[in-house]
C-alpha cells in the first residue's frame, strides 16, 4: 500500500479542493505520482493522468451517489491504464476493477473516519494496480508491483 498516496488523499479529504475539476485533478496526480509511477517495472505513464481526470470529474460530480463515484473511478483507471508502455513491453489489461469497485462501494458508510477512508482507499488502489496485467515479448502476461 501507498503510504504516500494514503497521506495525501488524507489531506484532501479534511481540506477539500475548492472545485470538483480541482478534486479529480488532485486525485488523479496522486494517483499517478504515488501508486502508478512506483510500480515495478516502471510504466510510462505520460499523459494518462488527464484521462483519469476527465473520467473522475464526472465521478465526483454527482453528489451523494458514492457508487457511481466508485464506478467512475473504475472506468477513469481502465482507460488509464490500457496500451501504458513498460519497458519493453505494454499494458494488456487492466484486472482489478471488480475488486476496486466492490472495496470502494464498502465506504458509502458515513461512520467511517477520514483516516479510515483513506487507509481503505490507499489499499483498494494499490491491490487493483496490482492487477495491471502486461506483456513483453516473447514472454508470459506478468502483473505490475506496485511499491510499499
Amino acid at each position: 500500500m501507498s503510504v504516500a498516496f494514503e497521506k495525501q488523499l488524507l489531506r484532501m479529504m479534511q481540506n477539500p479542493p475548492s472545485s470538483v475539476a480541482d478534486s479529480a485533478k488532485q486525485f488523479a496526480s496522486n494517483y499517478d505520482m504515488n501508486i502508478a509511477m512506483t510500480c515495478v517495472p516502471t510504466p510510462v505513464t505520460t499523459g494518462k493522468r488527464a484521462i483519469l481526470m476527465q473520467a473522475l470529474v464526472t465521478a465526483f460530480s454527482l453528489p451523494g451517489a458514492p457508487p457511481k463515484a466508485a464506478s467512475g473511478i473504475v472506468q477513469g483507471l481502465t482507460a488509464f491504464w490500457i496500451g501504458v508502455p513498460v519497458p519493453g513491453g505494454a499494458v494488456t489489461a487492466f484486472l482489478g476493477g471488480p475488486s476496486l469497485l466492490a472495496s470502494l462501494s464498502a465506504l458509502s458508510n458515513p461512520k467511517i473516519s477520514n483516516e479510515q477512508a483513506a487507509k481503505m482507499i490507499a489499499q483498494a488502489m494499490s491491490l487493483a494496480t496490482a492487477q495491471v496485467q502486461y506483456l513483453i515479448p516473447p514472454g508470459p502476461p506478468l502483473f505490475l508491483v506496485p511499491s510499499p
